[in-house]
């Protein structure tokens, strides 16, 4: 038997329950689970606010594994490299159709039969082990598998396995260009990958906006220009005018909303140049509506962009990305707190108070490398 943790109902907790090892199909996959991080995400939908993810699901979409079997006909990785049993694997969440409107149209995460794995793929009927709370995880035909490059630290993946790709594909959206002055609200891993990709891509100033004073610190760590914490600087008109101040008075060229707290929107229209871009990546569950002015956006000809989820080769270039880099930034001090599958309930305390930076669930102890 196979033990995982189960989430059922909102605001409940997660239930550790026991499920037979499948039967590996021909073109999938199974993988014990080293590392599985639980993402901002995870809290919303156990929240009850993203009403589109079905019950009992394993949650668990930021993950990395080992082979432990491969279907028959399962020799190579998706990118054509040799895969066996014992090689660390990343995968991306995502399976799409190709063939419905949106994947027609080149909006693949808008895929009308897209299945998310440790969100959307609930575990009720056989194989049931689809997501990363668990001890094992299925990986069925269709999933796109990376093996992990050599010396590249498992928990170095964890710190940011979701938030890295999701803002790869933000940033496809909203370019940062040379000499850019960028402005980030939230400082959980996607803001922080946020302020990683803005000084790799050219920026002449990062601004980190957040808190607590503990991921002010990796900010600091990482190359953060200027940090403004937000419970010492605690109202936006404050943080606006700091920020104008500290940009000659005009604003950053680029503000990203990493903070998926809807009033963040109102303070980046304020807050941004005239003529620059807000990229909103963080609102991935529904807390409500905000009032912005529309006329704003239009005399400031602000440009505005939504971005929601990754695909297939968004992950890719984030493990590529990861490969080459994971030297050069403390990832590996950002996972603040790992718990046995066991105590997964209180891993979903720390991460929804914020008490940590990374929390990372390790269903085998500690990972080798």
């Amino acid at each position: 038997m196979v033990k995982a943790a189960v989430f059922e109902k909102a605001n409940e907790p997660l239930k550790i329950r026991n499920f037979p090892k499948p039967t590996v199909e021909d073109n999938a996959v199974l993988a014990k689970i080293l590392s599985a991080g639980v993402c901002g995400t995870d809290i919303h939908v156990w929240s009850g606010k993203v009403p589109w993810v079905k019950t009992p699901v394993i949650l668990g979409h930021e993950s990395v594994g080992v082979v432990e079997e491969l279907g028959k006909h399962v020799t190579h990785d998706s990118m054509g490299k040799p895969l066996s049993e014992g090689d660390r694997i990343y995968w991306a969440i995502g399976i799409t159709c190709g063939r419905c409107y949106y994947c027609l149209r080149n909006s693949p995460t808008r895929c009308l039969n897209r299945k998310a794995i440790g969100l959307s793929t609930p575990c009720d009927k056989p194989p049931h082990l689809f997501g990363g709370f668990a001890e094992q995880i299925y990986l069925p035909a269709g999933t796109y598998i990376f093996k992990v490059p050599e010396g590249l630290p498992t928990l170095a993946i964890s710190a940011v396995g979701c938030a890295g790709p999701t803002m790869i594909a933000g940033l496809e959206n909203v370019e940062i260009n040379l000499n850019d002055i960028v402005a980030v609200q939230g400082s959980g891993p996607i803001g922080m990958f946020g302020l990683i990709l803005s000084i790799e891509r050219g920026a002449l100033e990062t601004i980190m906006i957040g808190g607590p004073a503990k991921r002010l610190e990796f900010a600091k760590k990482i190359g953060a220009t200027h940090i403004i914490d937000i419970n010492e600087v605690r109202t936006p008109e404050e943080r606006v005018k700091m920020v104008k101040e500290l940009t000659g008075g005009y604003g950053p060229d680029v503000v990203m909303d990493c903070t998926g707290i809807p009033s963040a929107i109102q303070e980046a229209v304020s807050m941004v140049r005239d003529g620059g871009r807000i990229l909103e990546v963080g609102a991935y569950a529904d807390y409500g509506p905000v009032a912005v002015n529309p006329y704003f956006i239009t005399n400031r000809q602000i440009k505005v962009v939504g971005s929601y989820s990754k695909v297939a080769r968004h992950e890719f270039e984030f493990l590529r990305f990861m490969g080459g880099k994971w030297k050069k930034y403390p990832f590996r001090e950002m996972v603040t707190h790992k718990f046995p599958l066991e105590h997964i309930n209180e891993a979903f305390e720390v991460q929804r108070s914020l008490g940590g930076m990374k929390v990372v669930v390790l269903p085998h102890g500690e990972p080798p490398i």
